[in-house]
């Protein structure tokens, strides 16, 4: 996430974190969606025994998405963390989908990806060689083609009853 100091007084200053409603980006007074955020990236993590592997995905970086990511079910894959690419690509589950025709993808920010389809954002801090299966009914999240166990009472097996 993105936060900014504001001198609001001469011994005064405010947090301010993009509003999570609208591109381009609008800065309201607070902090409490950063830190919910922080938490529910941090506790992915710890549910998959990954907390030592956080690889955060700035709000200002890039994905590529499929041009039918905004489904219900959808796909979720890391590679590797270049300058400004997060190394994330978030598609849909439509196997006649082709993932491979560059005129399905497209290149957006973070951000634009986390207001378009706020599930991903608790998973967008899993690290490089990840990849997520979500569907209506199921999350499978795997690492490295390891299909990773979910901690018994973890924020993940509690949310998704896994």
């Amino acid at each position: 996430m993105i936060t900014r100091l504001v001198t609001v007084s001469s011994d005064e200053l405010e947090v301010y974190e993009p509003d999570m409603k609208q591109m381009p980006i609008q800065f309201t007074g607070s902090a409490d969606n950063t830190l919910v955020i922080l938490r529910k990236q941090k506790s992915v993590n710890e549910s998959l025994n990954l907390q030592n592997q956080i690889v955060f995905a700035p709000v200002n970086h890039y994905l590529i998405t499929c041009s039918q990511y905004r489904q219900k079910d959808f796909i979720m894959d890391r590679g590797e963390v270049e300058n400004n690419n997060t190394g994330w690509f978030i598609g849909c589950t439509d196997k006649d989908h082709d993932h491979n025709n560059i005129e399905n993808l497209k290149r957006i920010s973070v951000y634009e990806a986390m207001l378009a389809k706020p599930e991903i954002i608790e998973l967008l801090a899993l690290p490089p060689g990840t990849f997520v299966i979500k569907s209506e009914i199921n999350l499978i999240i795997y690492k490295d083609d390891i299909e990773l166990s979910v901690q018994q009472g973890s924020y993940l097996q509690q949310k998704y009853a896994l």
